[in-house]
């Protein structure tokens, strides 16, 4: 009777995620500095906390919030104009537990680059984490259909990481 009621709430979590996405659709976002060197960022988390997080969640429903996720940064990207050619739109998720989702826009390179900085900011990421091998993991092992337009790289996770993995997905260069 539990394993029923936690389905019913995952479902209730995935339909008030789908129509929070169509609510952040609706328009792009406008970055409070319109500065080629704005280092700035929107955020979208999409994150399982420990509040409802569970280890044996189904892995449909994780498959359902990866594709809404991926999706949502599909949909955002087709919303670019040419004033907003800078934006870099991409989500990231941790896997096999898919504990740290989110979609970032970046309002400029420079922003992109901060990221990237950030990821490595105590040398940690580089040391913990290497270029996936396995490029196609997520459209073969986990069944997803990433767009052509969508750029995709992996990390695998190294020694007390292994068996883990970072994803970036959308414009990431």
């Amino acid at each position: 009777m539990s394993r029923e009621k936690k389905y019913r709430n995952m479902k209730r979590k995935l339909q008030n995620m789908k129509n929070d996405i169509d609510e952040w659709t609706r328009s792009l976002p406008v970055p409070p500095d319109k500065s080629p060197n704005y280092l700035g960022y929107r955020a979208y988390s999409f994150s399982l906390d420990d509040n409802n997080y569970d280890e044996n969640m189904l892995i449909e429903y994780k498959k359902e919030i990866m594709k809404q996720v991926i999706g949502f940064v599909r949909r955002l990207r087709n919303k670019k104009s040419v004033h907003e050619k800078e934006y870099r739109i991409y989500c990231y998720f941790t896997l096999p537990d898919l504990f740290y989702s989110e979609v970032m826009i970046s309002y400029t390179k420079a922003g992109l680059n901060s990221f990237y900085e950030g990821l490595n900011h105590d040398g940690d990421f580089l040391k913990n984490y290497s270029v996936t091998k396995n490029s196609q993991f997520l459209q073969k092992e986990w069944g997803l259909q990433i767009p052509s337009e969508l750029k995709v790289r992996g990390y695998d996770g190294v020694g007390e990481h292994k068996g883990y993995s970072f994803w970036l997905i959308g414009d990431i260069d």
